[in-house]
Formats: C-alpha cells, structure tokens, sequence
C-alpha cells in the first residue's frame, strides 16, 4: 500500500478531507481539514500504518518518522492558498527536484488532473478561491503556483518553535479568546471519544445476516468472511473504534491484522456494488439507532 492509499484509507475512515500532501525522504506535510475535530485520531492511524507496513516491507525496526507531528490551525483564506503553494512546492524549494511536476509523491497532479482516482483529494474548494470560473481554475491554478512562496510563509516555516496559529491578526485573536474562554487550552480541544458502538455494529451485522455472533469470531485463512469483515469495517468507519479495541473484540493478536481486514474490504467495496448496498443499509441502520438514543 502506497503512502496516498493510505491517507485515502484514513480520510475515509475518519472524515477527513485532504487538501494537500507531500512525502518526503524523512518527513511530510499534510494540509487537511477535520469536521469532526479528530485529528491526532487521524494522525495516528497514518503514522503507526504506515510505519508498520514500512517497516514489515524493508525489514525495519522502530520509529519511522522523528517526535510528534506540529499542527498549525490555519485561517480560510490568503493563508490556506500560500500553505498549498509551500507544500506543493517544497521539493523544489528544497532541491529534491528540478520541476515542480516531477516530485511523484504529492497531490500537485491531483490539482491539474480531471482523473477520478484524484476524487478523494478536497482541491475543488481550493481551486474555486483561484478563479469562480471552473473552465478557468486549473490555469489559474498553475499561475499560482509559478510563482515562489512569500517571505512570509518562508519566515513562519523557518521559526525554531513554529507558531499553532496562521492567519490575520483579528482571526488569530479570536481563536486565542475562544480557548481562554474553553479554560486556557495549551492546544486545539478535540471532541469527545465516541462511545463504544461495537456491540451495536455486531448485533447489527448478525441481524442482517441471519449469523450468530460467534460466527463473527472465526476467519479461515484466504476465505472472505463477509459478516465478520463488514462489522469490523463498520466498527472501525462508523462506530470510531481503535483497531486495538476491534481487534480484542473480534479476537486479533495484533492491530494490525484488523488494518490488513480494512484494506480488503476497501478493495472489496470498490469492486462490488452489492456489497457496497448492504453495508450501507447497516451504516443507516446504526446511525439511525444513535440519533434515537
């Protein structure tokens, strides 16, 4: 699986909409936008994914990335469009490449791309703050990023301790005041942790199915449990659970035999379109019961 595969997995997983990204040789940048207020929920399934999966191809041990990631809340804005241009635009800045369209793990394609595989990324928000005519957004778009990054970002991005907060002194006021009024917050305050919904899921499942619950338990080796996969993918998209939690529920020894689950059932769902209409119909189920409670 590659590195966007897996922010599509998790974006999906988590509601998160991806405005841009870049991968590096030690390092990424990401400039995303969470509805839901979970983002070190997001950030962690990335990085321990993607640095278990690394590290099971290469043969590797440890961490993969250095120390938490640094989270800068950013203002709509004149702010959003220049951190796209420096993500985009930072193996050039940094050397790495001689064109801007030659680093291949980015989402600057994604930008001049029509291509559905590229329907995940959240560009047309992005794209309709460069021109209001959609004919015209994609060349307006390149205009824009010909153009090197403003001293400005280049400052904020070089300071030893980055600041949490960009934008316009009236919108960096305003988020100060809010989290004095919150109690004096160090960072920005997430949601609460939904409550555990795998129970609800199984039940679910099983009532759909017409299984037993011990049938959700047991899995044989290159057979597609169908039952057993829904209710964990849903556990994992709907219910919010960790891969921990699923994996004792459904009797893993590792989380990341639940993540390898996820991904076959994302393959699956492209591929099937009936299987794509019974998951959704325990989806509404589910949330249905949830507004009811």
């Amino acid at each position: 699986m590659t590195f966007m595969d897996l922010l599509v997995e998790g974006a999906d997983m988590w509601n998160v909409r991806i405005a841009a990204f870049c991968l590096l040789p030690n390092h990424y940048h990401l400039v995303v936008q969470t509805p839901d207020a979970n983002l070190s929920r997001f950030m962690r399934h990335v990085d321990g994914v993607y640095t278990l999966r690394f590290n099971s191809s290469h043969r590797c041990e440890g961490p993969l990335f250095h120390g938490r990631y640094k989270a800068v809340l950013l203002e709509v804005g004149t702010s959003l469009l220049e951190v796209i241009r420096y993500v985009h635009r930072y193996p050039l800045s940094a050397g790495l490449v001689q064109r801007l369209d030659r680093h291949p793990w980015n989402s600057h394609k994604g930008y001049l791309s029509r291509s559905r595989k590229w329907s995940w990324l959240h560009k047309e928000f992005v794209l309709s703050m460069l021109s209001r005519d959609k004919e015209s957004r994609r060349a307006a778009y390149k205009a824009f990023m010909s153009k090197a990054e403003s001293n400005e970002i280049k400052a904020f991005y070089s300071r030893k301790n980055t600041p949490s907060l960009m934008g316009t002194k009236a919108f960096v006021d305003r988020v100060r005041g809010r989290l004095r009024d919150r109690g004096g917050h160090k960072g920005i305050p997430e949601s609460k942790a939904p409550s555990s919904g795998l129970e609800a899921i199984k039940s679910l499942v099983n009532t759909n199915y017409g299984t037993a619950p011990e049938d959700l338990l047991s899995s044989r080796r290159g057979s597609f449990n169908e039952p057993r996969n829904v209710a964990i993918y849903l556990s994992r998209r709907v219910a919010g659970e960790t891969l921990v939690a699923i994996g004792e529920s459904f009797g893993f020894d590792k989380y990341s035999s639940v993540s390898s689950v996820l991904c076959r059932m994302r393959r699956a769902l492209r591929a099937d379109r009936g299987l794509r209409r019974r998951v959704e119909k325990i989806e509404k189920q589910f949330n249905k019961s949830q507004d009811q409670t």
